[in-house]
């Protein structure tokens, strides 16, 4: 599992991310009209979306698994 800052301001936001390269939340903040990019950090903060709840119950779950085996790596820190 990866996780990758994505803001820190008074706390650190990381999103759970498939590589490096690849972040979900990060390509559907990019793939916004310029007007809506202004709303991304308040979209943030909403509830998850009915249809995404299992979706995000699995990525929970491995989140656990991966913290307690310790394969959990963290980019972006240097970037912050």
């Amino acid at each position: 599992m990866h996780l990758l800052l994505v803001s820190k301001v008074f706390y650190s936001v990381y999103a759970v991310a498939k590589s490096r390269e690849r972040c979900e939340l990060l390509e559907f903040l990019e793939e916004l009209d310029q007007t809506l990019q202004k709303d991304s950090d308040r979209m943030l903060a909403r509830k998850t979306p009915r249809g995404e709840i299992d979706h995000a119950i699995q990525l929970m779950d491995d989140y656990f698994e991966d913290k307690e085996k310790a394969r959990i790596q963290i980019y972006g820190e240097e970037g912050v």
